[in-house]
């Protein structure tokens, strides 16, 4: 019977680590500055661990209860922390499955990251999620 699912994380922003040189940025019609590579990438409050934490609330969708695999979220965080323009990696929403969904449910109820920071400047930027999940039995 199945009981509740395993969920492995492993994230990892989707660009970082670059010199600021190399860095992009770009402004929206808002004036909102969104950096590619920050110096500082964004953070779940409390770490990983609280994050891995958090994201047991995913729980499986009856018809896909035996469902595994990797779910790849990508999510904006603004300069003030808050998540927006959330989605599932290289899928239209018409094709997003039951446990797609499902993660995305629980992204949106995430409480305000601590956003990245560039120069001393906090900044939005893109995060990329993918998280591992297998089926759990008892």
């Amino acid at each position: 019977m199945l009981k509740h699912g395993f969920i492995a994380i492993t994230f990892a922003i989707l660009s970082g680590g670059c010199s600021p040189a190399a860095n992009e940025l770009s402004s929206a019609s808002n004036g909102e500055i969104i950096c590619t590579f920050p110096q500082h990438p964004p953070s779940f409050p409390g770490g990983e661990m609280a994050l891995m934490k958090f994201l047991r609330k995913i729980r499986y969708p009856k018809d896909q209860a035996t469902a595994q695999g990797r779910v790849r979220v990508t999510f904006k965080i603004d300069s003030k922390g808050a998540l927006s323009d959330i989605k599932i990696v290289q899928k239209e929403v018409r094709d997003y499955t039951l446990l797609d969904k499902e993660v995305i449910r629980v992204v949106r109820m995430m409480p305000k990251w601590i956003p990245a920071e560039q120069d001393g400047i906090k900044v939005s930027t893109y995060f990329t999620m993918p998280i591992c999940i297998l089926p759990a039995f008892d």
